[in-house]
């Protein structure tokens, strides 16, 4: 399958925001939460965070099929709602936006995700690319959830 990486603009939001709740419902119900931040993200909030995250989307042909937002802040670069739709996981497609978003800060000192603490799939790809386990937090006071981060090798 030919997917191409690039960096997403704007005009992408609308389309971002509805393959993230499609791609993120599994997530959700895996946690007995449909209140998770990337389900219920509204249109402007997808917008607005383009003046602070850089958005990447794995494209084949004309359709978007998955998405990562990263940003730096300091020295650490956070990565964030990574995604693929449902038809196209388990292809590598995720494992290729993951790698494309730390190249966007190759000067961070670290990378750091959050992600479901039930989502061992999730986990274990993040494993792969070199990120521990280094913390744990709630989302919404139901939804636990850890920390992972590396440092730059």
């Amino acid at each position: 399958m030919d997917v191409e990486i690039t960096v997403a603009d704007k005009s992408d939001a609308k389309q971002i925001l509805e393959l993230q709740k499609i791609a993120f419902h599994k997530e959700a119900a895996l946690n007995g939460d449909m209140q998770i931040a990337p389900m219920v993200e509204a249109l402007a909030d997808t917008e607005s965070a383009f003046t602070t995250h850089v958005f990447l989307i794995a494209r084949k042909g004309a359709d978007i099929i998955g998405s990562v937002r990263v940003r730096a802040e300091d020295d650490t670069c956070h990565i964030g709602r990574l995604f693929v739709a449902p038809e196209h996981q388990g292809r590598g497609i995720g494992r290729q936006l993951f790698i494309a978003a730390e190249e966007k800060f190759p000067s961070a000192g670290s990378y750091r995700l959050i992600t479901g603490k039930l989502s061992s799939g999730n986990i274990r790809l993040y494993e792969s690319l070199g990120y521990q386990v280094t913390g744990a937090m709630m989302e919404n006071g139901r939804t636990p959830l850890v920390v992972m981060e590396k440092d730059r090798a």
